[in-house]
């Protein structure tokens, strides 16, 4: 593929500040839903999603039950000074799990609001918790976390942490937000930013899908690089920020009984389409489960596999080395030529102009990304992460 032909200002658009949601709907299922079905353009509430999904032939729903933590840290510099915020990104070293577990201290990869007046030998303070600037890489910050309490990391953030809206919500969080901005599944924790497609779905709507599908969970731990505006002109140097992701063996067993298999969100598309990428990993001759580099679906493997043969490798490898689950990182980037192996349709949100998840959009359904989305603009859609949502039937 040749990357130079994508120029990013290709997928621009303009989007008037009024466009874009700064405070969630009333009700989860209330949002807009626009359907591009079988190249028609339908309009819908989120609430009616179950009846489209019932005309599937043997559906299945891929979640990202990963849970928002509360990563912003704000310390305070006394009275009329501007306070410093940390926003947590991830950890230097391990998991984002095990780091929910840690104790005493953390170090911990963050970004630093009003860093210009944090002195290097200042320690901040708040409560019990201390953070200690260790060294910058570029515009991330090395932070040393301390505490004398015997609670986890996780509970620290509870504990000290703010609810950590994207940069385009120009409010402080609130009460609402620390409910709103997670989805109702959400299970393990580690993202600092919500899988927002999932932000629509109720218990009952649930309920409702799985009598006639299946409803499968994964974990993509989503970092704050998915804000990330891709800088350049051409999508080749555009550095892809990596996530974690979790899949067990039963989630993938699933996917080899069912036929048309819903992304719900651009992560859970994202995670599943990087488990066709580690099977031709494994595949071509890589003896251990490897991270997914960015470029690793446009690469020249040997071999290729179908979307069955690839499930069937994958849960076989799983039980001869005893793994009842698959743990990686991916920095997987879907473009304009990218083939879908896993999904035939996704369940998300409209994007920012010039995004990667924009192009993802691109990916799936061609150049009536512009059709969709001059309907969504021209029929007072909700955008971004407390807006909208549309169904997308993917073009093979």
């Amino acid at each position: 593929m040749n990357f130079e032909k994508i120029n990013v200002k290709h997928f621009n658009y303009s989007l008037p500040e009024e466009k874009i949601a700064q405070f969630p709907q009333e009700n989860r299922d209330e949002s807009n839903l626009l359907i591009f079905w079988d190249e028609k353009i339908h309009h819908a509430r989120v609430k009616e999603l179950p009846n489209w999904i019932s005309k599937l032939s043997h559906p299945n729903l891929i979640l990202n039950d990963t849970k928002v933590v509360p990563a912003r840290l704000i310390f305070s510099r006394g009275e009329n000074v501007k306070p410093i915020e940390i926003f947590y990104m991830d950890p230097v070293n391990g998991s984002i799990e095990d780091a929910m577990q840690s104790k005493k201290s953390l170090k911990a990869w963050c970004k630093v609001r009003n860093s210009k007046k944090w002195k290097h030998n200042l320690i901040l303070k708040r409560e019990n918790l201390t953070a200690s600037k260790l060294r910058q890489n570029g515009d991330k910050f090395q932070i040393l976390f301390s505490w004398n309490s015997e609670d986890n990391w996780s509970e620290i953030l509870q504990k000290n942490g703010e609810t950590p809206l994207p940069p385009y919500m120009k409010r402080p969080s609130n009460k609402n937000d620390n409910e709103r901005y997670q989805t109702v599944f959400s299970k393990v924790e580690g993202s600092v930013a919500a899988p927002t497609a999932g932000l629509h779905l109720t218990s009952i709507m649930l309920n409702k899908i799985e009598k006639n599908s299946k409803i499968n969970y994964v974990q993509l731990h989503i970092g704050a690089g998915t804000f990330q505006p891709i800088s350049e002109n051409t999508i080749s140097k555009h550095e892809m920020h990596s996530e974690e992701v979790h899949f067990s063996i039963e989630t993938i067993e699933s996917l080899k009984e069912n036929k048309d298999i819903l992304a719900v969100g651009t992560t859970s598309a994202r995670a599943i389409e990087s488990l066709y990428w580690l099977s031709i990993e494994l595949f071509n001759g890589n003896e251990e489960i490897s991270d997914i580099d960015q470029w690793a679906p446009y690469k020249n493997y040997d071999k290729f596999l179908s979307r069955d043969e690839s499930l069937i490798f994958l849960t076989n490898y799983m039980r001869r080395n005893k793994k009842k689950s698959l743990h990686f990182n991916t920095s997987i980037i879907i473009i304009p030529g990218y083939k879908f192996r896993f999904i035939d349709l996704i369940l998300t949100n409209f994007h920012q102009p010039k995004s990667t998840l924009l192009l993802l959009i691109a990916a799936a359904i061609g150049n009536d990304w512009r059709k969709v989305y001059n309907y969504a603009l021209e029929n007072n859609y909700r955008f971004l992460s407390y807006g909208d949502a549309c169904l997308l039937r993917i073009k093979k």
